[in-house]
């Protein structure tokens, strides 16, 4: 039945009110799809992440997605919260060329009031609205610093309502001007977005613990190979290879290093070795004093126990720890392209990050001054383990290098102890000489000459046995000459204690053509041995005392410590030898005193038994033969 006015018009409310239900129906339907579209484009961008650090691009979808519904919300943002207190939020703001940047801050509950207030809410899982005091407004000013502006996006009205939906996670959140109930539109809307987050986080995580799995397998794979390199090291110097692929294996697995190097702590010294900047060789190899970069921080880090440590200089300091490095340390390889001071200046200063190892660090440098991510110093501090496996094979190195040099040694003065012992004649001293210069040149000292120098303080000469490189061969020659008229010959004369101090003597420029002229005045050479000692501009001269002279290594650079220590033995064996050398000398004086005798017998006996004049030719005859006999001239 239709109803009609008073005039007889029929009434139309019914179906008006009706159009109108249908149209709020048709609005609410058209919002719903518009949300239900607008979160499956949130779970679409959530599904296509394939890796973690996508999940940025989904924020920012779901950020847009909220605004696009025209919800009458001014910002909205991401809070994330653990039960720890530590609370997250994450905003957009409006970036260059229409981009939108995302912003997080941290703070926990109990940094302000309004912080308590979400951690319970989201603890309860209950509905929160409350609006913002202008102390909290500033606290996240505080937060966001200068970004602060970009992130509120619009101009701040005068009262703001902040209002969440929570999930697993934490909450989504929204500011609107006014208060918002938890069955409003854009509280439901809010509530439908945070499901759909939920569901990307979730993902996210997955992908993050697969990425850590991942990489966890990548760095282990890194370290395994540490390791194999390490059991096929066959020298102890193998272990400056382990330094390179250290360095290599820290860049491929994605962080950042300038120079790598290991460095072991010895009671007095640090022996450092360090790769070139490019980190492709080894770029220097030295010795350093404890201490030497007078920095309290380090030398407390050194002390502690603590597994990692950063230590950051700025240009001037960095160059000053570099400066105390090249005067206090002895260095036995030299980067050919080390940084310079302005290059020091351009990158602003270094920093190093070092982990501890069983015998001392590991550590790398970056330019400038920088905080290492966690990351890095978690993966330098397993480096650090796996190359205490490389350092205990390089112990166990040095002692088998250790014992098969000894052997080595112990051959070599051997075998010039059985020819000294062998000797039959004085004569044969050049013979030692030279196999003291083979011994040494075999156990890797290479001296250019090898002397034995006997001081005779009687004639004030000295007496030497010398063998050395000439014309491709090895020469041995004796020689004599004055010790009087040279100052490295003056020191050879002074006194001296068998087992007492090396010491060296360099020859060089007007000194070495001195030395040369007063040798070669005294001494004949042969032409090759002559032009070879002649050709020679400078060298050192290392002499090692003995009971009546000394043993001389000749070479350009000083002998190590071992190489004296190895100088030091065979110089006892000398000393041996010259006591054969002298027995030899007395028993052939002996022998030769006696074979005169008996030629004098000989002739006072046909002498004496002279009968006439005529037998005088007979005595000359024996006269003749007994001095023949004895190496004397024949008479005329």
């Amino acid at each position: 039945m239709t109803t009609r006015d008073p005039d007889g018009a029929a009434d139309v409310t019914p179906w008006r009110r009706r159009v109108e239900a249908l149209e709020r129906e048709l609005s609410e339907a058209r919002s719903d799809m518009a949300l239900e579209a607008a979160v499956e484009r949130v779970r679409a961008e959530a599904t296509s992440m394939r890796r973690s650090e996508d999940l940025p691009g989904v924020l920012l979808t779901l950020f847009d997605e909220v605004m696009a519904l025209d919800l009458g919300v001014l910002r909205v943002g991401l809070t994330m919260i653990d039960e720890s207190g530590r609370i997250e939020p994450w905003v957009a703001s409006a970036g260059d060329e229409g981009r939108r940047t995302l912003h997080k801050g941290s703070f926990t509950k109990d940094s302000i009031e309004e912080g308590a207030l979400v951690h319970t809410a989201w603890e309860s899982q209950s509905w929160f609205c409350f609006r913002e005091r202008p102390e909290f407004i500033e606290f996240i000013r505080g937060i966001y610093g200068e970004t602060f502006e970009r992130v509120l996006e619009t101009v701040e009205s005068p009262e703001q309502y902040l209002f969440g939906a929570m999930h697993r996670y934490g909450m989504l959140h929204a500011v609107a001007p006014e208060m918002v109930e938890a069955d409003a539109p854009a509280s439901r809307a809010l509530k439908r977005f945070a499901s759909a987050f939920e569901l990307a986080y979730g993902r996210f995580l997955d992908l993050e613990r697969a990425e850590e799995a991942a990489r966890d397998a990548r760095i282990e794979a890194a370290l395994e190979r540490i390791r194999a390199q390490a059991m096929a090291m066959r020298e102890s110097t193998d272990l400056l290879d382990i330094v390179v692929t250290m360095r290599s294996e820290f860049t491929a697995l994605g962080h950042g290093a300038h120079y790598f190097w290991h460095m072991r702590w010895l009671d007095a010294t640090y022996e450092k070795a360090m790769t070139s900047g490019d980190g492709t060789r080894i770029g220097m190899v030295m010795e350093l004093p404890r201490g030497f970069h007078g920095n309290a921080a380090m030398t407390a880090w050194e002390q502690s126990d603590e597994p990692v440590a950063v230590f950051t200089f700025d240009a001037d300091g960095a160059i000053d720890y570099v400066h105390r490095m090249v005067h206090t340390g002895r260095f036995d390889q030299i980067d050919p392209n080390p940084p310079s001071d302005d290059d020091i200046r351009h990158i602003g200063g270094l920093t190093f990050v070092m982990a501890r190892t069983t015998h001392g660090e590991i550590g790398y440098s970056l330019p400038g001054i920088a905080e290492p991510p966690a990351e890095d110093t978690a993966v330098l501090v397993r480096l650090a383990g796996a190359f205490d496996l490389a350092y205990r094979r390089f112990e166990d190195l040095k002692v088998a290098e250790a014992g098969e040099r000894e052997a080595r040694m112990e051959l070599a003065l051997e075998r010039v102890r059985a020819r000294a012992m062998a000797m039959r004649s004085s004569n044969e001293l050049e013979d030692v000489v030279a196999g003291i210069f083979s011994g040494l040149s075999g156990l890797g000292v290479n001296p250019e000459i090898a002397d034995i120098v006997l001081v005779d303080d009687e004639t004030r000469d000295c007496v030497g046995w010398s063998c050395q490189w000439a014309d491709g061969e090895v020469r041995t020659y004796s020689y004599r000459l004055p010790y009087t008229e040279h100052p490295f010959l003056e020191r050879l004369a002074r006194p001296r204690t068998v087992g007492g101090e090396a010491f060296h003597y360099r020859l060089a420029g007007a000194d070495k053509q001195a030395f040369d002229d007063h040798f070669f005045a005294h001494v004949d050479l042969l032409p090759e041995v002559r032009n070879a000692l002649s050709s020679i501009e400078e060298i050192t001269a290392t002499m090692v005392p003995m009971s009546r002279g000394y043993l001389v290594a000749f070479r350009p650079e000083h002998l190590d410590a071992y190489e004296m220590e190895l100088l030091g033995r065979f110089a006892r064996i000398v000393d041996l030898t010259y006591t054969r050398h002298a027995d030899l000398q007395h028993a052939e004086a002996q022998a030769r005193e006696a074979q005169i005798e008996v030629s004098l017998e000989r002739v006072r006996s046909a002498a004496l038994a002279m009968r006439t004049a005529d037998e005088l030719e007979e005595v000359t005859l024996v006269l003749r033969d007994e001095m023949g006999r004895l190496g004397q001239p024949e008479l005329e």
